[in-house]
C-alpha cells in the first residue's frame, strides 16, 4: 500500500461501479470544498478506483466549476498493489459492503454530545424538546438511541399525531401532558409504524386517544387495497 498525490486525471473509475451510487454528490462536493478532501481515494495498480467514486465526482465537478483541467487538480490516493480484474473486484466489494453512512441514531448521539449535526436532525430534536420539555426529552433520547432508532422518525409521528389529533404541541399546560403521554406511548405501547397507519386508515380520533392515554395497543387490522 502506497500513499501519494497524483493529478485527477490519472484516475480511472470503474466500469463495474453501480451508476446509482454516484447521484447526489453536490453535497459531498460542498463538504470537500469546506473541509478539503478528508479520506484519499483508495485505487488499484493501474489507478482505477477501488473506493472513492464519489469523491472523484465530486473533485471532477469542483474543477469544472473552478474552470481547471482535471490534470490541474491534485488528489491524495492510497495505491493498492493490486491489478487483475478478479482481485480488484474482490477489493471493491470489500470496500464498499461495510461502508455505514452517519443515520439518525448517531446523529442523535453526537447531539447529546454537544457536536454539530445537519439542520434537518438538528430541527426534528429542537421540536421534541418544545413538545416534551428538555428533561423529558433527554429520556425519551437515551431511549431512543438504546432501541438504534432515529429521533426523526418518532418526531414525524408525533408531527402527524398533533395534526390529526387537533393538538398544538408548543401551546400545552407546563406539565404537557399529551405529549409526554404520546411519547411513553410511542417507545412502550405501539411503534410509530402502527400510529402513522391508524391514522392513514382513519382510525377514529377518539379510540386514538383512548388508546394513548390508557396505554393499549391500537386493536385495528390493517388492509391494503389490492
Amino acid at each position: 500500500m502506497q500513499y501519494k498525490k497524483v493529478t485527477l486525471d490519472k484516475l480511472v473509475p470503474s466500469p463495474f461501479n453501480p451508476p446509482m451510487r454516484e447521484k447526489k454528490t453536490n453535497v459531498l462536493a460542498n463538504n470537500i470544498r469546506d473541509n478539503g478532501l478528508l479520506v484519499p481515494i483508495v485505487v488499484a495498480n493501474d489507478m482505477t478506483i477501488v473506493d472513492g467514486h464519489r469523491r472523484y465526482i465530486a473533485l471532477s465537478e469542483i474543477a469544472k466549476q473552478n474552470k481547471k483541467k482535471q490534470s490541474e487538480v491534485e488528489v491524495s490516493v492510497i495505491k493498492h498493489n493490486s491489478n487483475s480484474h478478479e482481485v480488484y473486484d474482490r477489493m471493491f466489494i470489500a470496500a464498499n459492503e461495510d461502508t455505514m453512512l452517519i443515520n439518525g441514531n448517531q446523529y442523535l448521539w453526537r447531539y447529546i454530545k454537544g457536536a454539530s449535526i445537519p439542520a434537518t436532525h438538528l430541527s426534528r430534536i429542537k421540536w421534541l424538546e418544545r413538545a416534551l420539555g428538555k428533561t423529558y426529552a433527554n429520556g425519551m433520547f437515551h431511549r431512543i438511541l438504546e432501541n438504534g432508532k432515529s429521533a426523526l422518525t418518532y418526531q414525524m409521528t408525533m408531527g402527524i399525531y398533533c395534526r390529526y389529533m387537533g393538538i398544538k404541541p408548543f401551546t400545552q399546560d407546563k406539565r404537557k401532558t399529551p405529549m409526554r403521554q404520546l411519547a411513553y406511548f410511542l417507545l412502550n405501547v405501539e411503534t410509530p409504524y402502527r400510529v402513522k397507519s391508524a391514522i392513514a386508515h382513519f382510525i377514529p380520533v377518539n379510540t386514538l386517544r383512548k388508546c394513548v392515554t390508557k396505554k393499549k395497543k391500537i386493536d385495528i387490522k390493517f388492509v391494503n387495497p389490492k
